[in-house]
């Protein structure tokens, strides 16, 4: 047979199998053309659902089926969220249902991931997202059918409050609180959890990232009323002098100048960097920039950081304070002359003039 002649069959041969083979999956339907799906879905990897699925799934539904095939029941569903519906028919048969299983559901207004548990769940069906398209399937599949998800739980584990957990208690909490999700560390098998600089790092099944969520907004709550409860700590203001005494005159001028910005940052970024907040907040941290000095509201627990950390830019000699924590500049409070009642530091001598944020 000639070369040309049997490149022709080839292509011909590869053309058939390659229909045969599209033939076996289903495509991804939009709604009105849900119920067409001819054949089996093969299973993809889980993904994260969009915020458009989301928000599709937060949607309030009503439904009323009697005896309706599962198939009709999740065409008029996915027809009403405006989001694309495939039903794994393989899944099904593995437990025994149908497309055409009759289902039974009467209810009025209720969220539409809601309806859809009730309608899934009594017949050990769950469902998984696939990009943009949602996924019926076994609830033994989509609960191996896992993505990963970040929470940002620095204000769970401040670093010095009183009342803190550390990452491996939020872990075990977490492990613990949710019975119905699996874990490797304790279950030899499932999902994954780690904490890395303060963010919570998940792998799991979608139904275990709903719950997580629940948990962590619960544990937010239970935080915020004991916070509220607690009697406010004192924010002593204390000016600390620093100074280039060090440096040769010749560079002195051009270090100055960038010296006390710097150093704010870095005592902003490294000393309870959760702490700071605008200065007119008087309920948190603040720092002031003003000549030959930083002036820092803070709690005695940070003002003793704050002194360890300024210590190599302070004045060869300590000062005499002239007045008390947090009763304004130049101001000997009720605490006498050379008494601090806010804690000791690098006071000025003399008035901190012009104090500006």
């Amino acid at each position: 047979m000639p070369e040309t002649m049997t490149s022709l069959v080839v292509a011909a041969l590869l053309i058939c199998c390659g229909a045969d083979l599209l033939a076996e999956t289903d495509p991804v339907l939009m709604p009105s053309e849900f119920a067409k799906s001819p054949a089996n879905f093969s299973g993809t990897a889980a993904t994260p659902p969009t915020p458009a699925m989301l928000s599709a799934l937060a949607k309030t539904v009503k439904a009323d089926l009697a005896e309706t095939p599962l198939e009709d029941a999740l065409a008029r569903l996915s027809d009403q969220l405006k989001i694309p519906v495939i039903l794994d028919k393989q899944a099904l048969a593995d437990v025994g249902l149908e497309p055409s299983t009759p289902v039974s559901l009467s209810i009025q207004g209720l969220p539409a991931d809601q309806l859809l548990n009730l309608l899934l769940k009594p017949r050990s069906l769950g469902y998984v997202f696939c990009g943009d398209t949602l996924r019926v399937t076994t609830q033994d599949e989509a609960d191996y059918a896992m993505y990963i998800q970040m929470h940002d739980v620095a204000d769970l584990l401040p670093p010095t409050a009183a009342d803190a957990i550390d990452a491996d208690d939020l872990l075990d909490l977490l492990q613990a609180s949710l019975p119905e999700a699996m874990w490797i560390d304790y279950d030899g098998e499932g999902g994954t959890a780690q904490v890395v600089n303060r963010v919570l790092v998940v792998r799991q099944n979608h139904r275990t990232h709903v719950e997580l969520e629940r948990f962590l907004s619960r544990l937010r709550e239970i935080r915020q009323d004991r916070v509220q409860q607690a009697p406010a700590q004192k924010m002593p203001v204390v000016a600390y002098p620093v100074t280039t005494a060090h440096v040769t005159k010749s560079v002195q001028k051009e270090i100055w100048s960038l010296l006390p910005e710097e150093l704010a940052r870095v005592i902003r970024s490294s000393i309870e960097p959760d702490s700071w907040a605008d200065p007119d907040k008087s309920e948190m941290g603040a720092i002031w920039i003003v000549p030959n000095a930083i002036v820092i509201r803070a709690t005695p627990t940070v003002h003793a950081q704050v002194r360890q950390f300024l210590e190599p830019f302070a004045p060869p000699k300590e000062p005499e304070p002239i007045y008390g924590g947090g009763s304004g500049f130049g101001a000997a409070g009720d605490s006498g002359a050379g008494k601090v009642s806010g804690g000791a530091g690098f006071f000025s001598t003399s008035p901190v003039p012009n104090a500006s944020p």
